[in-house]
């Protein structure tokens, strides 16, 4: 009885926080929840002018994995971890040069575990100038 009652509370905490952490469009920023170390696909697509793509990631859960970013484009990745778990400060920035076009963005986790994160993502032209015009989508949930 008590075993289906943690599992009931589980479920309604994952739930829960799907609905609180939605697609936040403001200020380049995407929020989401991966579970059990499945990956998230975002599709940013960048502007012509565009030469670069700048993209940090802040683990928002507490679990025994880490979350992290792959910036990817035309056969070539970088890829960021945050390595402090819900202190809602991002990691590194991971910048991938590879002009204008779509950029995936993908987020991992290493935990077998319900995780939150959220990805900030600018485009930018060669004199630093963001370049950002449309937000970045879920391909891949």
């Amino acid at each position: 009885m008590r075993e289906k009652i943690v599992n009931r509370l589980i479920q309604s905490a994952a739930i829960l926080c799907s609905l609180v952490f939605v697609n936040t469009a403001q200020a380049h920023i995407y929020s989401g929840i991966i579970v059990n170390k499945t990956t998230q696909v975002l599709k940013l697509t960048c502007p012509t002018g565009t030469t670069y793509v700048k993209a940090q990631v802040a683990d928002l859960a507490i679990n025994t994995g880490m979350m992290g970013l792959t910036v990817f484009k035309d056969g070539n990745a970088q890829h960021i971890t945050d390595t402090v778990q819900t202190d809602a400060v991002y990691s590194a920035f991971a910048t991938l040069s590879a002009g204008s076009g779509n950029y995936y963005l993908i987020a991992t986790q290493t935990a077998a575990a319900t995780g939150s994160y959220r990805i900030q993502y600018h485009c930018y032209n060669a004199s630093n100038t963001e370049t950002t015009t449309t937000n970045a989508t879920l391909t891949q949930p």
